[in-house]
C-alpha cells in the first residue's frame, strides 16, 4: 500500500503517498448521505508484501491480456470502512521494481513500468466490473488507464477523478 507507512505493508512515496494514505477516511469522514459508503483502495501488490497477512479472496481472469490475478483484501484496524484490495501476478510483479521498497514502484525502464500498469488496471477495471462501484478515483499514472478498459455500456457511467501528483516527475 501505498501510504500506511506505521504498517508492515507501507511505503510512502511523495505526495501520493500521504494522499492514498489520508483520502479515503477523509471521504467518509465527509460523507453525509444515510446510504453505507464502502471505499475500496485498490493497488498492486509489490512483491516486499507479505501475502500471508492479507486475506485471499478471488482470482479473477483478465481478459485482454490473458492474465489472471489474485486478488487479496485487508483491512486496517484503524479505517472502518475502507477496504484495501492488493492485485498479484507473479509473471508481472514477481521481479518488478527493486527489492527495497521505497523503489518498488518505479522501475528504471519505463516502457516496462507502463506495460506492468497497464495489466494491472485492465485487472483491476476487470475487478470492478464483475462488482460496480458508484466513482473511481485515480492517481497518476500508474493506474489511469482503468477507464480505457471499463465498457461502460455494462457498467453504467461511474464518475471518475484522475489526480496528477507531480507530472513533470512521472512524465
Amino acid at each position: 500500500e501505498i501510504g500506511h507507512t506505521s504498517t508492515p505493508y507501507g511505503i510512502r512515496v511523495g505526495g501520493m503517498g500521504l494522499v492514498v494514505e489520508e483520502l479515503p477516511g477523509e471521504m467518509l469522514r465527509c460523507y453525509t448521505h444515510s446510504k453505507p459508503l464502502k471505499i475500496l483502495v485498490c493497488s498492486p501488490c509489490f512483491r516486499f508484501y507479505d501475502q500471508k497477512k492479507f486475506q485471499l479472496l478471488e482470482t479473477i481472469a483478465e481478459p485482454r491480456f490473458g492474465l489472471s490475478f489474485d486478488v487479496f483484501s485487508h483491512h486496517f484496524e484503524q479505517e472502518q470502512g475502507i477496504e484495501h484490495l492488493y492485485f498479484w501476478n507473479e509473471s508481472i510483479l514477481g521481479d518488478f521494481g527493486e527489492r527495497d521498497p521505497s523503489q518498488s514502484i518505479y522501475p528504471a525502464d519505463d516502457w516496462k513500468a507502463i506495460r506492468t500498469y497497464a495489466r494491472i488496471s485492465a485487472a483491476i477495471a476487470a475487478y470492478l466490473m464483475k462488482h460496480g462501484c458508484n466513482a473511481i478515483h485515480l492517481h497518476d499514472y500508474h493506474l489511469g488507464l482503468i477507464p480505457f478498459y471499463i465498457n461502460w455500456e455494462a457498467m453504467g457511467k461511474p464518475s471518475i477523478v484522475l489526480t496528477i501528483h507531480n507530472g513533470s516527475y512521472q512524465g
